[in-house]
């Protein structure tokens, strides 16, 4: 199974969202290792934020229009990173923080997707929703 199987979950437009997440992150592993690398950092810091907020409404709204049980739970770990992203957001990033911070969402975005994003998808599937384009 490869990266892109193991974030997909057959609702079309939040795979796309955790395509591009995936992409962001991506993009911040690169710039750690590149010469001029703070800035470059903070913008694919600045795009990941943008987007996973956009992204985590998506979400919830989602879960809000079905009656996912578990949608408040869910909701909380979507603030968790976000306040995280945040506080990263708002300081200047060292290289340290940078492979750290990369390494966290990471394996948060992995995990979120494995198991919170997989019942979700699950509820839907089971409830009728139509799941893929």
């Amino acid at each position: 199974m490869n990266a892109t199987e193991k974030i997909t979950l057959g609702l079309p437009g939040v795979d796309q969202q955790h395509w591009i997440l995936a992409d962001c992150l991506a993009s911040i592993e690169l710039s750690v290792t590149e010469k001029g690398r703070t800035v470059a950092v903070n913008a694919a810091l600045d795009r990941l934020v943008d987007l996973t907020r956009l992204h985590c409404a998506d979400e919830e709204r989602l879960m809000r229009v079905h009656e996912y049980p578990e949608r408040d739970e869910h909701a909380d770990e979507h603030r968790q990173l976000l306040t995280y992203m945040e506080k990263l957001r708002n300081r200047s990033i060292s290289n340290e923080d940078s492979l750290s911070m990369m390494v966290f969402i990471q394996h948060w975005l992995r995990e979120h997707i494995r198991t919170g994003d997989r019942r979700y998808a699950a509820y839907l599937a089971n409830a009728g929703i139509k799941t893929t384009a």
